[in-house]
């Protein structure tokens, strides 16, 4: 490949003299055998696994990390017997190859870059599965999260900060927490209350604190939504944190990934800058 690219491959030929007596040079061209015949280096990786569309069959599933290049970066074999290109005679190349990501510029030489050639594999218009269950899905995912902020966005000292989320689930949510604490203490928490002004926007306040010795430090606060009793599998769903440069005292917090969040608010959790 041209860049670094992803691309499935499949019956590869080198047909000599194909309109008169033809005869296939390459070894292994639909890799029923694996990747024997095949040598794959450089900055080019290749897995043979079963087609995606066609369970059973055999293909290449090419993967490159960069441009190819004339000695390496790229996946060669030998003709059979160690046949010679011969200057003249006419070959037939073909190929069937699907696209997958990156670079869709696929090029194909002989020895010494005989018959060099760049095909631009055909690439679908619309990436991803558009409409259609992929396989993310998840019969319940829980609230959604969106509109995130904080108010101030710089708080003057012992001044409390107001903070939003708009949240949203088919099930409705039964409620929202907000989770905060002062340098390395405990963390605190506190209920957040629907905003009567826009639907499914939810408010909750930290209170303020003296100034910090330093002149920025950060402050976090995650988030998680209890989903009501009628979801399928209930539980806390936790938001993305945030932090901001204020003249507070150092405030640090985590959202968790998995499915228990106690009070304590576990630590090797994760946080989204925004």
């Amino acid at each position: 490949m041209l860049d670094a690219g992803e691309m499935l491959l499949d019956d590869i030929s080198v047909i000599e003299t194909p309109g008169t007596t033809p005869t296939n040079l390459l070894q292994n061209g639909t890799f029923e055998t694996g990747t024997n015949k095949w040598r794959i280096i450089g900055n080019h990786h290749g897995e043979v696994i079963d087609d995606p569309d066609q369970p059973g069959n055999k293909v290449l599933h090419l993967v490159a990390t960069g441009g190819t290049e004339h000695m390496s970066n790229h996946g060669e074999t030998t003709f059979v017997g160690n046949r010679d290109v011969v200057n003249g005679r006419e070959y037939l190349i073909s190929f069937r190859a699907k696209w997958l990501s990156g670079s869709r510029q696929f090029h194909t030489r002989l020895y010494f870059n005989r018959l060099a050639r760049t095909t631009l594999l055909e690439a679908p218009k619309l990436y991803g599965t558009p409409g259609t269950r992929n396989s993310t899905f998840a019969t319940n995912i829980g609230p959604t999260f969106a509109d995130f902020g904080h108010d101030p966005a710089v708080p003057a000292p012992f001044s409390p900060v107001t903070v939003s989320i708009r949240a949203a689930d088919p099930d409705g949510v039964a409620g929202m927490t907000l989770w905060w604490r002062l340098d390395t203490n405990a963390w605190n928490n506190v209920s957040m209350t629907p905003d009567a002004g826009t639907p499914q926007r939810f408010n909750g306040t930290v209170p303020g604190a003296p100034p910090a010795p330093s002149s920025s430090s950060m402050s976090r606060q995650p988030m998680h939504a209890e989903r009501r009793p009628c979801s399928p599998q209930p539980g806390r769903i936790h938001a993305p944190s945030t932090r901001w440069m204020t003249a507070w005292p150092p405030r640090t917090a985590c959202t968790t990934s998995g499915s228990s969040c106690g009070p304590t608010m576990p630590t090797g959790c994760t946080t989204t800058l925004m």
